[in-house]
């Protein structure tokens, strides 16, 4: 996975220090005696002080997306949010935070919190990503931008914006060469004011330009609706009966630190067989669907 992330992005810098990246070992993670390459950090601030830190995880079996608080100089529980990486959070204007994130899939997904982190969901598949990130409109809705593959040679910059129950994309800067790292803020008018990089003929030059955010979106996609993860029972003993909607899927079961513990398929549910497992919590994964805590007993 991280071959491919590496690959991608030397395609649009040869430097990418310079872009604000760097790839780094910390004390950030599960806290497990394994150590797992780190990368793409973002941080945010609720209006309680409580700073969100969430991060990409190399894992053997693929990046994963992880979250922690950090309050009173204490780092609160390592949380995993979904499969994937380069995080972008933002804090909304109702107090909800935000997370979007390249998916395995190289799409835009998606998770938000109030009480606890939602099913995450692909929001956005016109073109693969690359470098998510997220600012908040004058009406307290996220923004999110990104940079799309639009051909094998060329990228664009796009924005996400959400508004009631839906996602408002919108493609902001085109060219024969490619556009990327987006980075914008929105003005008391509601006016983005958008910056990137362009990159033509082996040359590197920085761009900006102003969009009216009340005009700019000409079509909507509905946001999602959150599809359902039956379990039975909860908590459970030895076994568990996972059902979903109709579909082949791959199921994922997650130790607390993320690590995976087993592997199925099944067309609508499977049944995890967890004898000889230790009792705890443990994080159940159905790929394009999500993700959601489950508790073993003994």
């Amino acid at each position: 996975m991280w071959d491919e992330l590496e690959h991608e992005l030397s395609a649009f810098s040869n430097d990418l220090e310079a872009d604000g990246y760097s790839v780094r070992m910390d004390t950030m993670g599960s806290g497990s005696d394994d150590e797992y390459e780190e990368i793409y950090s973002d941080a945010v601030e609720d209006s309680s002080g409580v700073m969100w830190i969430s991060w990409t995880s190399l894992r053997s079996d693929g990046a994963q997306i992880h979250c922690k608080t950090f309050a009173d100089g204490i780092f609160g529980d390592d949380n995993y949010i979904g499969d994937g990486s380069m995080p972008a959070a933002v804090v909304a204007g109702d107090g909800e935070i935000y997370l979007f994130w390249r998916g395995q899939d190289g799409y835009l997904w998606s998770s938000h919190r109030s009480d606890d982190w939602s099913t995450p969901q692909q929001i956005w598949s016109e073109h693969t990503i690359l470098e998510p990130t997220a600012i908040i409109d004058n009406d307290g809705e996220p923004v999110v931008l990104f940079n799309a593959r639009h051909s094998s040679q060329n990228t664009e910059i796009w924005a996400l914006s959400g508004e009631s129950e839906e996602w408002l994309p919108t493609r902001l800067a085109f060219s024969n060469s490619p556009d990327f790292s987006p980075d914008g803020a929105v003005l008391d008018d509601n006016t983005l004011l958008l910056a990137w990089i362009n990159g033509s003929d082996g040359s590197l030059s920085a761009r900006w330009n102003l969009f009216d955010l009340n005009e700019i979106a000409e079509h909507s996609i509905q946001k999602p609706k959150k599809q359902s993860i039956r379990t039975y029972p909860s908590p459970f003993n030895n076994t568990l009966d996972i059902k979903w909607e109709s579909g082949e899927r791959t199921v994922k079961i997650l130790d607390i630190s993320g690590r995976c513990v087993t592997t199925s398929h099944g067309n609508g549910k499977v049944l995890w067989n967890a004898a000889g497992k230790p009792d705890g919590v443990y994080i159940l994964n159905i790929d394009g669907i999500g993700s959601q805590k489950v508790f073993h007993i003994k």
